[in-house]
């Protein structure tokens, strides 16, 4: 799982922000926050893959280090969360983005279409990919 969280965090961020600049809200300056969140969520995913491959270092001859362990899934948490939070910020923002974009002057107004509804999901992938690395390393790291 540790493979395919890093390989796809950085599928994600290669993927995820271009497309932000091709959304219709593009003329709207919160982008780039929307842009640096994808960024982070990214980055989150990619440390929680990190932490998943250096979870079998807590194994040596048979044993399993609980201290290693306990600190690998604490770290493993706080980047879950982070990538949760981050990843939310940007959805929260996209709709805001869309919502004040009818009494905005930077250009026309955006709608909920399938476009923006596609990239709001798509911007719950950290979070959800990120949760079941979590769920991985609880369940490989156990005594």
């Amino acid at each position: 799982m540790g493979l395919v969280s890093m390989f796809l965090a950085v599928v994600f961020g290669a993927v995820g922000m271009p497309w932000t600049f091709g959304l219709p809200t593009v003329n709207d300056p919160r982008t780039f926050i929307v842009t640096g969140m994808i960024g982070l969520s990214s980055l989150f995913l990619l440390l929680i893959g990190a932490l998943t491959l250096a979870g079998r270092s807590s194994v040596k001859t048979g044993q399993l280090n609980m201290t290693s362990c306990r600190n690998l899934r604490r770290a493993a948490f706080a980047y879950w969360m982070g990538a949760v939070v981050t990843s939310g910020f940007g959805a929260a923002m996209v709709a805001l983005m869309v919502v004040t974009s009818a009494a905005s002057i930077l250009g026309p107004p955006a709608e909920f279409d399938g476009e923006i509804l596609s990239f709001l999901a798509f911007l719950a992938v950290p979070g959800i990919l990120g949760g079941v690395a979590w769920g991985v390393m609880l369940r490989t790291l156990r005594p």
